[in-house]
């Protein structure tokens, strides 16, 4: 009988185990300290590899972002927004230290740029910067610069991540093109944009003759053109009157000209109580002359005047016409009556005196005066005579000569002169003198240069019969000699 399970069990000393014996319990394995202290390290090690993990993606992020921002391009753009997406054209005119006129400053700057751009976007492109090692942008409406922005790497280390920073801006100084001329009477105070007018921006005067014989207040047909350019905007004008009212003024558009009232010499139909006092007086002081009547004028004439004064020593010196048996006078002619005030008018009187002789002679006496009358207590008094042209007019206008952007001479000649004196002008060495030239300016800041006057061996110009001078400012130029 097979006995190996009975003797083995035997010799260990156990019962043997049958198929109807329990199984003795499992025992649980034991955990120590080491192992709880391994797994601990253990997951805090894969922990801190996790952190560690997403601390380095947080600094790589963190410098892909800062490596981005520092490229030239994103930061232009960055710099293009903040100052050029919405301009603020008075703080970009301080920090380019933008210089204005003695006319126009910052505001007239800003008006200028907001109506030139208004609501446009403005973009910008790169170009090239020199040798500066920065980077170059311009800044474009549509086509057109408009200026440019530089910026720099503030970073010298060749590890380091670039800093780009704004180093400067410049805005384009776009040409003055706007003018203005005012058309007033003479003593009128002009001010553009504030600025008083001198007499250096006087270019054109037209006065007459008449003028000299009015009493002070009392103007005849006259008129000051004054004119002003290099402003970046149509300017405002004020005309101001001696007591410092404002002038009402028109303005045309297409000249950027403005007008007060244009004074006209009118002539009208003299009325009969002036033309009878006119005739009275006339007749009076002829009588007067030839010693006919020495006190009646007197009382038709004002006391104490020039005129009145001059008939006077004559009458007293007895030194005019006698022998003569009979007098008489043709019929007056009255003409260019012109009424000034309520109380003061002028007219031609025309007529002769014919004296006769005892022989049967004829001695004539020509009157063809302009005689100046006031009202004085209800009668028509004789204020002044003259043989002149009072309603002549004469214009001066403005030449102004100039060499190397420096004026020579300017000053105010006769519309109607046949000679013009121009300075002497010196060509440089190696150079011959062209002549005078006209510069004009359009609409975009393109000069053009005409030949106005030609070089003559006096130095001196001989203008046509035909010819009326302009308000000019006239340029010597020069060419290379053989040219």
């Amino acid at each position: 009988m097979y006995q190996g399970k009975y003797l083995a069990n035997a010799k260990t000393g156990k019962a043997p185990r049958t198929s109807n014996t329990p199984k003795p319990p499992k025992q649980k394995k034991r955990i120590t300290a080491g192992t709880v202290i391994f797994y601990t390290l253990y997951f805090l090690g894969i922990l801190a590899c996790v952190l560690g993990i997403r601390y380095g993606m947080g600094l790589l992020e963190d410098w892909l972002i800062r490596f981005e921002a520092s490229q030239p391009d994103t930061k232009s753009q960055e710099i293009f927004q903040e100052i050029f997406a919405d301009p603020d054209w008075a703080a970009l005119y301080d920090r380019c230290g933008l210089e204005g006129t003695e006319f126009e400053g910052k505001e007239a700057y800003v008006r200028y740029m907001e109506n030139k751009v208004g609501d446009a976007e403005l973009t910008c492109s790169m170009t090239s910067a020199g040798l500066s090692g920065g980077q170059k942008y311009i800044v474009r409406l549509g086509e057109e610069k408009l200026g440019t922005f530089t910026i720099q790497n503030t970073v010298t280390g060749e590890l380091e991540i670039p800093d780009w920073q704004l180093e400067n801006i410049e805005l384009l100084n776009y040409p003055r093109v706007q003018n203005v001329t005012v058309v007033t009477q003479p003593g009128r105070t002009v001010t553009v944009n504030g600025v008083p007018l001198d007499e250096r921006y006087v270019v054109k005067t037209v006065s007459s003759l008449v003028e000299s014989y009015l009493p002070e207040g009392i103007h005849g047909p006259s008129s000051a053109t004054l004119y002003a350019d290099g402003f970046l905007v149509a300017p405002e004008v004020l005309v101001i009157d001696a007591e410092g009212n404002l002038v009402e003024m028109t303005y045309d558009a297409a000249t950027c000209t403005y007008s007060e009232s244009a004074q006209e010499q009118t002539f009208s139909e003299i009325p009969e109580a002036e033309k009878n006092a006119l005739i009275e007086a006339t007749h009076a002081y002829s009588k007067a002359l030839i010693g006919a009547n020495k006190s009646a004028w007197k009382k038709l004439f004002v006391k104490d005047t020039e005129i009145y004064n001059n008939i006077n020593g004559l009458v007293a010196n007895d030194s005019f016409f006698k022998g003569y048996t009979s007098f008489g006078f043709t019929d007056a002619v009255v003409s260019e009556y012109c009424r000034y005030t309520d109380d003061f008018f002028s007219a031609k009187i025309q007529l002769t005196l014919n004296t006769y002789r005892a022989d049967g002679s004829v001695k004539p006496f020509e009157v063809d005066s302009t005689i100046f009358m006031t009202l004085s207590k209800g009668t028509w008094l004789v204020q002044n005579i003259t043989n002149v042209n009072v309603h002549e007019t004469t214009t001066l206008v403005r030449m102004t000569w100039m060499q190397d952007g420096q004026i020579l001479s300017s000053g105010m000649v006769d519309a109607s002169d046949d000679i013009l004196m121009p300075p002497a002008v010196t060509a440089p060495e190696g150079k011959e003198f062209l002549g005078w030239f006209k510069e004009t300016m359009d609409a975009n800041g393109d000069t053009t240069l005409s030949l106005i006057f030609a070089p003559t061996d006096s130095g001196n110009i001989s203008l046509p019969s035909d010819y009326t001078l302009e308000p000019m400012v006239l340029q010597a130029r020069f060419q290379e000699k053989g040219e």
